[in-house]
């Protein structure tokens, strides 16, 4: 599901991407940088930033030398 939202995203159905990475999330440990990372792409290009961000800190958390995220959560998309 989260290949398949990710998928959806590169092509800009973003409301699709997010019901699938909601899925995702669901189905998945807890734990999932990758999921998180991805919902936090896919709520900022629905232009729900603070959301967005909310996910990248989660993300942010499992890996806490990611560069791309401290640039997401810096700078945005």
């Amino acid at each position: 599901m989260a290949i398949y939202a990710q998928t959806l995203a590169q092509t800009g159905d973003f409301k699709k991407a997010l019901t699938e990475i909601n899925e995702a999330e669901k189905n998945a440990p807890q734990d999932s940088k990758y999921i998180f990372d991805l919902k936090g792409d896919i709520l900022y290009k629905l232009n729900l930033k603070t959301e967005a961000k909310t996910y990248w800190e989660k993300a942010k958390t499992l890996s806490p030398e990611d560069a791309t995220l401290d640039k997401k959560l810096n700078e945005g998309i």
